[in-house]
């Protein structure tokens, strides 16, 4: 069993966490609409995006928002009572690689952005990755059968669009500094964030 947190008075697993986020997403945010103001706050900037594939985007970004912790590091971590440390960064990193680079838009990039952030209000996120770097918690691997484990979940819950969800297998699945730069590449421009001097990687 895979765990997203793991303690003598809880126990709770990964699987478990993501099926209950996304039925959180479908109720707060999709019977609300909310995928449809993604698309009218897009198209507003320039962007047409299909209301179906924002949809599956959002409930995309969810479902891999914690797959980081899958990894093997991060596995023995949280069995032993230390968390999962800079998680997002493997995770962010797992969600930009199942995007075929040619076909990347804005709603894509914010996708992976959101990822790396959702630990936001806890650790700013460039000094996440490089603590991910220094501490070696890039430095794994995806632990067993993760993918198969994934997919699995993802199509018993949401077959019709198990299309984009699902974690390609003939993706690479280890994890080192090569696969941060990658990260840090593939979003560009954001790096660079202005508070009150430039700060970049």
């Amino acid at each position: 069993t895979l765990y997203a947190y793991y303690s003598e008075n809880r126990k709770e697993p990964l699987d478990l966490h993501i099926i209950t986020g996304l039925k959180q997403i479908e109720l707060i945010y999709l019977k609300r609409g909310y995928h449809r103001y993604i698309k009218a706050r897009l198209k507003a900037l320039g962007y047409e995006y299909d209301e179906t594939y924002v949809k599956k985007i959002m409930l995309m970004t969810y479902a891999y928002h914690d797959i980081g912790k899958a990894t093997e590091k991060l596995q023995e971590m949280i069995m032993n009572g230390k968390g999962a440390p800079y998680h997002e960064v493997l995770s962010a990193i797992i969600l930009k690689n199942q995007f075929d680079e040619q076909y990347i838009t804005p709603l894509e990039k914010g996708c992976v952005i959101a990822v790396l952030l959702h630990m936001g209000a806890l650790r700013d996120p460039i000094k996440s990755i490089n603590k991910a770097i220094s501490q070696g918690i890039i430095y794994t691997r995806l632990k067993g059968d993760t993918i198969t484990w994934f997919n699995k979940t993802l199509k018993k819950i949401y077959p019709e669009i198990a299309d984009i969800f699902l974690i390609k297998q003939s993706r690479d699945m280890t994890f080192n500094k090569k696969s941060v730069y990658e990260l840090i590449s593939f979003l560009g421009e954001y790096f660079y964030i202005k508070r009150g001097t430039e700060q970049r990687i």
